[in-house]
Parts: structure tokens; sequence; C-alpha cells
């Protein structure tokens, strides 16, 4: 009896090894998995993350007919705010306007950083209104942020699926992007919303 003992014994302990070693490496993958969807600086989701993310979002938008808002935000004149208070300025103005934007998004939202200055707010479930309703309110609470007394000012575009037809994810990026362009060109520190046509 005692001897037939050992080798379950040893079986067992094998099989406890096994499991916590398991856990181990299946807890490591998915640290190292959030940090390769993470942006270093400022903690929010980054490009791969954001085109992942994108791509999921969209598809489960047109399969089930529900809404999609897409908000792409840039700092203005942010190359100026570097050149003149210097690089650790900015990125402290990046961290900053990261934390803004994610603190004022929903649970179901997601905040990417995905270019220099550039973020994009993902807002699944979230029709045109809403998603404008929320857009003046974040940029007008990044005017009035603390900004150790440098003006921070953010343009915006704004795409929706429920809005126009798309076929691809990159198009509907492409048309919140033209419309943070129009922002820019129309004075900076606003909201656009996409129009086939230029507003």
């Amino acid at each position: 009896m005692h001897c037939t003992s050992r080798p379950i014994d040893l079986i067992r302990s094998l099989l406890i090894e096994m499991t916590l070693l398991s856990v181990a490496l299946s807890s490591k993958v998915s640290d190292i998995r959030k940090a390769i969807l993470l942006d270093p600086l400022t903690g929010v989701g980054n490009r791969r993350q954001m085109d992942e993310l994108l791509q999921h979002e969209f598809d489960r938008a047109t399969r089930y007919n529900s809404p999609l808002a897409l908000l792409i935000a840039d700092i203005d004149n942010f190359k100026a705010i570097n050149d003149t208070h210097g690089q650790s300025k900015g990125d402290e103005i990046l961290r900053k306007v990261a934390k803004q934007m994610y603190d004022s998004v929903r649970k179901l939202d997601t905040v990417c950083r995905y270019g220099g200055e550039e973020f994009a707010v993902i807002m699944p479930n979230t029709d045109t209104d809403a998603a404008e309703t929320f857009s003046q309110r974040l940029l007008k609470e990044i005017e009035e942020g603390d900004f150790d007394g440098i003006n921070v000012t953010v343009s915006a575009g704004l795409r929706s699926v429920a809005q126009y037809d798309f076929v691809t994810p990159n198009e509907f990026f492409d048309a919140a992007d033209l419309a943070l362009y129009r922002a820019k060109q129309n004075g900076r520190n606003q909201v656009v919303i996409y129009s086939p046509r230029k507003r």
C-alpha cells in the first residue's frame, strides 16, 4: 500500500504544478496582450487596438443594424506647444488629454491614441445625436482643463454608421478623419459631423 501511494502522490504533485504553471503562463500572456494594445505614454489604447476594435465593432454594427459612432480628435497647434514649452510638457499634455477622454467616456467606449497628438473614441450603440452631445462636452472640458496656463483645445471629426452606408472600417475611419480636417479648416476647437458635402 505504501509503495503504490508514492506514484499517485507524485502524479498529483505534477498535476498541481502543471496547473499552477498554466495559470501563470495564461496571466503572463494576458499581460503581454494588454501591453501590446496600450500606448505606453498615455495608457489608453494604441493604433493596433483601435484597428482591431474598429473592425470588430463595425462588423457587429453592420450585422445587427446597430449604431456606431467614431470620434477622431487632434490637439490644436500641438507642434507650437512642443516648440514653445518642450517635449516633456507636450508629453504631459498628451497624458492629461488622454485621461480627460478616458474619464469622460462610458465603460463600453474605447479611447485610443493612434498617432502623435491624435486620438480616437469608438462608441458602440451610439447614434449621431448622442455622440455629438458627448463630443461637444468633451471639447469644452478640455478647453477648460488645467494645463498649467497653456491654452489647449481639440478639433474633432465625428462619423456614425447610422448616417451613410460604408463598406469597410477604413472608409468609416476616413470619413471621420475628413470631418476632422474640416474642423481644422473651419477654425479649430470644434466638432464637425461627417457629411458627403462640405459643411
